[in-house]
């Protein structure tokens, strides 16, 4: 990459919903680079209409990013761009990979990465679950703010003490950033799940999940657990997320 370039999307990558106006100083520091470079670089995007500077010397961004994200939100399909990170993921632990989202009281595949491994658990495209069953579906409950949660639990058929039960299992995910889930839907299947977040499409959820025999993954969970978080946070990123 072009050292400029690579520079100028570091000064825009400052930017964030904790930093959404800084000075010059705070840009170079966050960014990584010299004051002077910084100048000459911030001076650039205001130029060409990126960067916009009040007047208390602080810089934001300008509508013109807002515009450029409104073609990406059009054209992003989140299952083109997921899909050979989920095919690494496969190859990594050999097992089924699965994306889901939530879709009103029901998580939904909406892509799979099957690996030709014997016994290995079948997940197909449109296959769907309650919520508030198994890993996927606290994960990608652990995204909902409480109100929506408390509405889901209201409205799913649950024993009396089972809601207090998901809550905590999702403050579990919240903190630790994924779940585990051993038989809970399927005797002998392990499912490890992990949140990917969508900047342009903060109101939907997603979770990326593996997903195969408890006797080979078991063994395998810490390894399989940081495989997974990796690809949460790239796959993250690739969607825009902080």
């Amino acid at each position: 990459m072009i050292r400029a370039i690579e520079r100028a999307m570091l000064i825009l990558d400052s930017f964030d919903t904790a930093h959404p106006r800084q000075t010059l100083q705070e840009i170079a520091t966050r960014a990584g680079l010299s004051k002077a470079t910084a100048f000459r670089l911030v001076g650039t995007l205001v130029n060409a209409g990126y960067l916009l500077r009040d007047e208390r010397q602080k810089y934001r961004l300008s509508l013109e990013v807002l515009r450029l994200s409104s073609f990406a939100d059009v054209e992003i399909n989140i299952q083109a761009v997921l899909r050979p990170l989920m095919a690494q993921v496969g190859k990594q632990t050999g097992e089924t990979v699965a994306l889901y989202t939530a879709s009103g009281l029901m998580r939904v595949c909406i892509e799979t990465a099957q690996m030709p491994s014997p016994l290995m658990r079948v997940v197909s495209v449109g296959e769907q679950a309650p919520l508030v069953q198994g890993a996927t579906g606290r994960t990608l409950l652990s995204q909902m703010t409480d109100s929506e949660i408390e509405k889901v639990l209201a409205a799913s058929e649950l024993p009396k003490n089972d809601p207090m039960v998901v809550r905590k299992r999702i403050e579990i995910v919240r903190h630790r950033g994924y779940d585990v889930a051993r038989g809970e839907r399927v005797i002998g299947a392990t499912a490890i799940a992990v949140p990917i977040h969508h900047r342009l499409k903060s109101s939907a959820h997603y979770c990326m999940a593996v997903v195969g025999p408890s006797a080979r993954i078991d063994d395998r969970l810490e390894e399989f657990t940081n495989v997974l978080k990796k690809a949460g946070q790239k796959a993250s990123r690739e969607l825009g997320a902080d």
